[in-house]
C-alpha cells in the first residue's frame, strides 16, 4: 500500500508504526488492535479513517498502546 507513496515521517511504537505520507494521508500498522481507526490487518499497512481522515498530516508521534 505504501509502494508508490512518498514517505516524509515515521514512527514505532512498542508493537506498532506510523506513516505519513506526502500527500497528507496517514498509515499504521502492527499491533494487536486496529491503531487510530484503520481497518485490515495489523501485519499491513492501513490508511488511518476516523479523525484524521482528510487531514493533511505532517508529523507523527507513536508511544505505547
Amino acid at each position: 500500500m505504501l509502494e508508490h507513496k512518498s514517505v516524509v515521517a515515521v514512527a514505532a511504537g512498542r508493537e506498532h508504526a506510523i506513516v505519513a505520507t506526502a500527500d497528507g494521508e496517514v498509515f499504521s500498522f502492527g499491533g494487536g488492535q486496529a491503531v487510530l481507526g484503520r481497518q485490515g490487518s495489523a501485519s499491513e499497512p492501513g490508511l488511518v479513517t476516523g479523525a484524521l481522515a482528510g487531514q493533511a498530516v505532517r508529523h507523527v508521534a507513536a508511544g505505547e498502546v
